[in-house]
């Protein structure tokens, strides 16, 4: 626990996680205030756009997460920082394990803050210009729901980024490569084969997120895309568990000098 505490602490004095974190947070409520005054002359339903609003805001702090992860255990490599802590803590598994469980643990915190942020600024224009109303049980229920997997989903991203960093032991390499997947690759991939829209990280993150069928393109009376959100985690879950374990097969192999 000593050694999580002190990854955490690391963590938070970074300044790129302060300076993403006060980015974040000042586009949240700059997006609120532009909703409030361009709903003055229409009327939003709360019920509506506040699990909307998480599905969305979930996507890119996932990308997000990823990068601080790798951007956390990557610069340690990039300033030789890894070398020093192994000499106050040979154990290379619980090295990588304290530096997981910060940067998901961390990772987690953040989202679910954010995302209850990005609730609570639609409050005022649905009040003001909309209405508030329909707010039972069921709903809370189902918002909570997805309030908690993409709080999951966070952490999920923050485990992705900390086995890249591991494998390509720099802060700048695995941010790019996760950056150029995601955003390139992955579409590029899913226009040669639609089919592997399912198994791409992102899709899989808005399905996880969702817990609602996506239905795309058919071909021969079937549907491409839907699948569960159950089968999505699922999917995350192995995409991370595969690049932490292959970082962690690495970290045990070879020097660190």
């Amino acid at each position: 626990m000593m050694l999580v505490r002190a990854e955490i602490l690391r963590l938070t004095s970074r300044r790129a996680f302060r300076i993403v974190l006060a980015v974040v947070v000042a586009v949240t409520l700059f997006v609120g205030v532009i909703v409030f005054l361009s709903t003055r002359d229409a009327s939003i339903r709360y019920t509506t756009v506040a699990p909307l609003s998480l599905r969305i805001a979930s996507q890119p702090l996932f990308s997000l997460a990823v990068v601080c992860g790798a951007s956390f255990v990557g610069a340690e490599w990039a300033c030789g920082g890894m070398t020093t802590l192994l000499t106050w803590e040979p154990r290379r598994g619980r090295v990588l394990v304290a530096k997981l469980a910060a940067a998901s643990a961390l990772s987690a915190l953040t989202v679910f803050g954010v995302l209850v942020l990005v609730a609570l600024v639609l409050v005022p224009a649905a009040a003001a210009h909309g209405s508030i109303s329909g707010v039972t049980g069921e709903w809370w229920g189902s918002t909570i729901g997805v309030l908690v997997r993409g709080t999951a989903l966070g952490a999920l991203g923050a485990g992705l980024g900390v086995g890249l960093a591991g494998l390509v032991r720099n802060s700048g390499g695995p941010i790019a490569v996760w950056l150029i997947f995601d955003f390139v690759v992955s579409n590029l991939l899913v226009l040669w084969k639609p089919g592997l829209f399912r198994w791409m990280p992102g899709a899989n993150a808005q399905q996880f997120v969702s817990a609602e069928e996506i239905v795309g393109v058919s071909v021969n009376g079937r549907d491409l895309f839907d699948f569960s959100a159950l089968r999505a985690g699922i999917v995350l879950a192995v995409y991370t568990g595969g690049l932490l374990a292959a970082s962690y097969a690495w970290f045990r192999a070879r020097d660190v000098a």
